[in-house]
Parts: structure tokens; C-alpha cells; sequence
């Protein structure tokens, strides 16, 4: 994974639910599947280029893994835009072993720009969306030698390199017929001990761990690319299903956390209600948080209750504006009187709230971005992100952004993806430089964070609410030593740095 120019971030090693998925899909259909995670296997290995830092096994280390399984069919997650350049790079090392190796790309990145994918000479497929029953079938052809280009739920390339899109596939309908994500796969010791050290997060008990409970969201918002991967559909596990693989992290694996990474959990109140009373039911001592948001607007007070009674501690609520007009625009359409009522209920219950907004929309004039930055401020959310607008590829709001020429199409283009999106510090948008829209945020960070370090003195009884015991003692301890190291990194650096890597003498460096 290459973190390029002055950029000091990386995602964090997790378990690709993705790959597991159909991992397990392929073995119950007898199928010999192993799952490499380079970020995770090689996280404490660090080599130094120009102008560029990667993290993660080596090309070597990764020529050398490939060529012991030898195997016939090598499938490439290409999830983020940003590094897609270092997906390409093991598409070429699985040919340079063996030409005769079918590479197929999937995940976010693929399903959405799969022409770009397939203009490298060492992909020859992309996967479309949700890959399960499409990889079944592309393995099943390829061991029968039969044809490729024809696989429903695939971009394909013919023998003379013509691109052939086919037909998409059905949706999985019923998600409980699936088998459980082939965790036995993964280096799960590795995802686990990194948990383990939660001195430096926001995670209230470790070991911790993501599970996901539904695919897709029914929702439109303009920035948003999760239609493009799943449609705007939501197809979700039962919450039967979905206890019922918790538990088991329990058990096998000492889970005291689940982070729910789904797109949208709540769409059916009825079935998150379901989950919260078997959690109770079965007395599963766990905590649990929604890191990738929840849908504010389905919640009230009596749901809240239920969930917080259930080891919920912290929702993150994707709030994105503070004005009418742009949450129109936007076509997400909060009233955000009602989501300010959720949140004081949440925050009376004892729940920590973390909330995020977007700057940078292409018609935001500097008063509408203050309207936002003053709503979120005076909002119950205990911690608040402002994210600089990220255009990504065929969204609604990148097809603006090219009309009005804020943005060009060959930032787009896959050579210079690294240059646009790593370090990303902004594109502006009609009325607004980058430069202006950092300076903004940069401004409302120091503000929100000053006053959030105040909200003992200023507000006591929204902490009290939320400390009711030793440990959340402790965790509302660490939660004020994170906010101060992270004030202080945006007095001293100019900029907030919310997931900085590793100090140097944790990483084995290489020249």
C-alpha cells in the first residue's frame, strides 16, 4: 500500500470481509481458496522510495507467497481509488510467475472504473459488485477450460482485447444462505493484537472486530459511490443470523467489540430492534459501535434505550451539511432540527456521538460551509470530522464537477490517480480555492476541538451522562488524552492527523 507525497495516513489492517465471503463460498462448493492480505502480513515493514512510502509485504515477499501456492486463478481486491496503482502492481507479479494465472480484479474501485482496470494487460477480468455466486462460476468455467467473456456480473477482455460488458447479476436475495466469512483464513492473530493496543483509539474494549450486517443503501446522496457497487438496493442477514455470528466471535475468538461496517444498518427499525433483544436475550457481554454511519432519521428514543441497553456506546451519524439548501443539493434532505433532537437523546442516554460533515460541494459559498461548521459545533456530537469533498469516479457530484470544469478528467485517469487522491488536500469548487477550504476547516477544527476539551467545565452533565462505571471512566480518560494529542498535532502541524503511521522504530525499514 503506497502512501505518496507528504501523506501521512494509511488505512488500518482489517479483515476483508469481502474476500472471505468468497473464500467460504468457493470452499463449500469445493474449492481450495488461501487469502493473502499484504497490508496486514507485512504491517510492520516500511520501504522508503522517492516521494513515496509503502507499507506492507514487498514485491518480493509477495512474488515469493504467490509462487509457493502456486495457483491457477489469483483474485485482486482493488476497494480504494488511491491505491489502485499497488492492485496493478501484484496483477503484474502474479503474470510474471506464471502468464497462464487468470488474474481477476473486484471491489469498489474495479466495479466502478472496470475499463480502466482492463487497460492493463495483466487483468483479464473485473468482477462487478457482489462477487460470490460470479466467482463460483468464473472458477468453475476456468476449470473446464470453458470460455470466460461471457459471465454475467463481469467486464471482460476477448481474444483481441475488446472490452465485453455483460449482463449484471442478480442480487443474492436471501443472505442467510451464505456461508460465514472464511475468517479461519486471515491472520486474525495479527487484526486482533493490533486491537489489543487501544490506548491510542477510539475503540472502548478490545479484542474488537467488524462484522457486517446488510448490503447496499437505499439512499441517493449525490457525493455518495455505493450505488455504483451495489445499486440502491439493501438486501440484509436476519438479525438471527446476524447474533448468531457474533456470538461465534465470541466464542472463538474473544470478541468484546463489533464495529458494524455496514452502509446502513437501520433500514428496517424492526430488524435492528430484533438484533438488540437477542444480544440481550443471549446476555453476549459485548460492546458495539457504527464506525460507517447510521441513518439518524430512523431512530428515536424508545430504539436508542433499546440499543444502548444491548452494549451499543457510540453512533456515527453521516450529517454532511449544516444548511437546507445544501443538504437539497445533496439530495440526503436532513431536517436537521430532528437529527439536533436524535442527538441530544443519544447523548441524555449516555451514548457518544461522533458526527461528520463535507466541505467542498460544488455550489457551497463560504457562508453556507460556516453554516455547517456552526451547527456542528453547537451540536450534541461529543467528536466531529469536516472532510474536504472527495470527488469519486462516476458519482453525481464528479459528473458536476467536470461540467463546471472544477475538475478535470485526466485527474481521473488511472496514471494519475496516486497524484490526485494521495495526500488529497482538496479540489475547490466554484467560489472556493482548495487552499480556501482548508483554511476554513482548519479554523473550525481548532474551534470544535476547543471547545469539546472545555465541555467538562462548560457542559458537566453531558459527560456525567456518560460515565457510569470504572470503565467508562477509563474510556472517557483516554477519549480526553486523544483529544489534547490531537489538538496539539493541529496547533503544531496546521493540520489534523487523525491516523498518523506507526513512529519509525515500530516499522522494519527498507531502502
Amino acid at each position: 500500500m503506497t502512501v505518496r507525497g507528504n501523506d501521512t495516513t494509511t488505512p488500518g489492517a482489517i479483515p476483508p470481509l469481502g474476500l472471505a465471503s468468497m473464500a467460504a463460498y468457493l470452499e463449500t462448493n469445493g474449492f481450495d481458496v488461501k487469502i493473502i492480505d499484504t497490508l496486514a502480513e507485512g504491517q510492520n515493514t516500511v520501504v522508503k522510495g522517492k516521494n513515496k512510502i509503502t507499507v506492507g509485504l514487498t514485491n518480493e515477499q509477495i512474488y515469493k507467497k504467490i509462487a509457493y501456492l502456486h495457483p491457477d486463478i489469483v483474485g485482486i481486491s482493488s476497494m480504494f481509488t488511491v491505491y489502485a496503482p499497488d492492485a496493478h502492481q501484484v496483477a503484474k507479479i502474479a503474470k510474471s510467475i506464471n502468464p497462464k494465472i487468470l488474474v481477476v480484479f473486484g471491489g469498489s474501485h474495479a466495479s466502478i472504473l472496470p475499463d480502466s482496470v482492463l487497460a492493463d494487460k495483466n487483468a483479464d477480468l473485473v468482477v462487478i459488485g457482489e462477487g460470490e455466486e460470479t466467482m463460483l462460476e468464473i472458477a468453475s468455467k476456468f476449470e473446464k477450460k470453458q470460455r470466460l467473456d461471457n459471465i454475467s456480473g463481469t467486464v471482460a477482455k476477448n481474444k483481441q482485447n475488446k472490452i465485453i460488458r455483460n449482463p449484471p447479476r442478480p442480487h443474492i436475495i436471501d443472505l442467510d444462505s451464505l456461508p460465514l466469512p472464511a475468517r479461519h483464513l486471515l491472520p486474525m492473530d495479527i487484526y486482533l493484537n493490533n486491537t489489543k493496543e487501544i490506548s491510542n483509539t477510539f475503540a472502548y474494549r478490545s479484542p474488537s472486530t467488524p462484522v457486517i450486517t446488510s448490503r447496499g443503501c437505499p439512499g441517493n446522496c449525490i457525493y455518495c459511490a455505493v450505488p455504483g457497487i451495489w445499486g440502491r438496493t439493501w438486501r440484509p442477514y436476519s438479525a438471527k443470523r446476524v447474533v448468531d455470528e457474533i456470538e461465534f466471535l465470541v466464542k472463538r475468538y474473544g470478541i468484546k467489540e463489533v464495529q458494524f461496517l455496514d452502509d446502513n444498518i437501520s433500514v428496517n427499525k424492526k430488524r435492528l430492534e430484533d438484533i438488540c433483544d437477542d444480544l440481550i436475550n443471549r446476555k453476549l457481554n459485548i460492546k458495539w459501535t457504527t464506525p460507517n454511519g447510521i441513518a439518524i432519521w430512523t431512530l428515536d428514543k424508545p430504539l436508542l434505550q433499546k440499543m444502548k441497553k444491548s452494549g451499543c456506546y457510540r453512533l456515527t451519524f453521516g450529517i454532511e451539511t449544516g444548511h437546507p439548501d445544501t443538504q437539497k443539493f445533496i439530495r440526503k434532505q436532513l431536517d436537521l432540527n430532528k437529527a439536533s433532537g436524535v442527538m441530544k437523546s443519544a447523548s441524555d442516554l449516555g451514548l457518544w456521538i461522533f458526527s461528520t460533515y463535507i466541505i467542498g460541494f460544488p455550489y457551497e459559498t463560504e457562508n453556507l460551509i460556516k453554516s455547517t461548521f456552526n451547527y456542528a459545533i453547537k451540536s450534541y456530537s461529543d467528536f466531529v470530522v469536516f472532510i474536504l469533498l472527495m470527488p469519486f469516479p462516476n458519482t453525481d457530484v464528479t459528473n458536476i464537477m467536470l461540467k463546471e470544469k472544477i475538475l478535470k478528467s485526466s485527474q481521473l485517469k488511472l496514471s494519475a490517480i496516486g497524484e490526485t487522491f494521495s495526500g488529497y488536500k482538496g479540489i475547490g469548487n466554484k467560489y472556493l480555492t482548495a487552499k480556501d477550504l482548508r483554511q476554513l476547516r482548519n479554523k473550525a477544527d481548532k474551534n470544535l476541538m476547543l471547545t469539546r476539551l472545555l465541555w467538562p467545565l462548560t457542559h458537566p452533565l453531558r459527560i456525567l451522562n456518560k460515565v457510569h462505571s470504572l470503565e467508562d471512566l477509563f474510556y472517557f480518560l483516554r477519549i480526553v488524552n486523544n483529544f489534547s494529542s490531537m489538538f496539539f498535532s493541529r496547533l503544531k502541524f496546521g493540520e489534523l492527523k487523525t491516523h498518523r503511521l506507526k513512529s519509525a522504530y515500530k516499522y522494519k525499514i527498507l531502502k
